[in-house]
């Protein structure tokens, strides 16, 4: 059973993510891509995956996954390539164009959110922080152990040593 508090934090997050996600449909805006795009592109960069692995992760059938993986091959984002393990299966990696856009718009949204950010004290940030860290634990433990997409290892060093230097000062 839920308690009051547990309620209220869960109503707060999902009136905010709507507004979060907005922020990252502007950072895809200028790339003409879609927000499921762009998360198949970070997945992606991350290392190769198979078709079924991607649809699978997502939710979807493997022919929706199809179409949404085409339109980043044909922009030569996103390569199929014969996976060496089974001669009939494709696997499908990032290109390096594709990571170049997928790290660009991570910093397209990044900065918008930080703009936002920077209205808190640095008391309310580490709070933050912290439980967007206990958050991003949970999400992981439900989802095979895989961090949150919008946090890469860079992302994620960095904003701890950022935290540190807040709770240091």
């Amino acid at each position: 059973m839920m308690n009051e508090l547990t309620h209220t934090t869960a109503q707060h997050l999902l009136a905010l993510l709507p507004r979060l996600s907005h922020r990252l449909r502007d950072a895809a805006q200028p790339h003409q891509i879609t927000v499921g795009q762009f998360r198949c592109l970070a997945l992606l960069s991350r290392g190769p995956t198979t078709l079924g692995e991607l649809a699978n992760r997502y939710g979807v059938s493997p022919p929706t996954m199809s179409r949404m993986v085409s339109g980043l091959v044909e922009r030569g984002w996103v390569s199929r390539v014969e996976d060496p393990l089974d001669r009939r299966g494709v696997r499908l990696e990032a290109l390096p164009t594709g990571r170049a856009i997928c790290e660009e718009m991570f910093e397209d949204a990044r900065e918008q959110l930080a703009q936002y950010l920077e209205g808190l004290t640095p008391e309310e940030l580490a709070h933050l922080h912290h439980g967007l860290q206990a958050v991003a634990r949970l999400t992981a433990q439900t989802e095979g152990g895989v961090y949150p997409l919008a946090l890469h290892c860079r992302e994620r060093q960095a904003a701890t040593a950022d935290l540190h230097e807040v709770e240091m000062n």
